[in-house]
């Protein structure tokens, strides 16, 4: 459903599947799987953007690469997902200041990440809940 309403900012209708089926062949290939539930939408955001599919790819390497370097960002302490989707909205953020469409995909970006710190707080306080009751 996220992608649908992605695709449906993109504008892009002819083209829009084949477009999405080829970035996502292209990002595969370079071991990076964003074909999941919740980073799907991801894939839209990333199809939208006026980038060759390639460049993309190893922009999205290298920032995941790099954000692992970084204090806290460790494979123990955030997961793949959560690398790819900070990595992502860094990549959109930077292309998308330079379009016209870059207010409302920054607000779904920041909609998403909200809705995944709160996921990360309500499971983290009911582990914290469970393991003070037993």
């Amino acid at each position: 459903m996220h992608l649908a309403q992605m695709l449906v900012l993109a504008d892009k209708s002819e083209r829009c599947a084949d477009d999405l089926m080829h970035l996502n062949n292209i990002l595969r290939s370079h071991k990076i799987r964003l074909d999941r539930f919740m980073l799907l939408p991801l894939l839209g955001i990333l199809t939208m953007l006026p980038t060759h599919p390639h460049e993309l790819a190893d922009e999205i390497l290298s920032t995941t690469q790099c954000l692992r370097t970084r204090k806290g960002f460790g494979k123990l302490s955030v997961s793949t997902n959560e690398i790819l989707m900070l990595a992502v909205s860094l990549i959109a953020n930077s292309h998308l200041a330079k379009t016209a469409m870059s207010t409302a995909v920054t607000n779904i970006i920041i909609a998403q990440q909200t809705a995944m710190m709160v996921a990360v707080i309500v499971a983290s306080s009911s582990a914290t809940t469970t393991s003070s009751g037993c």
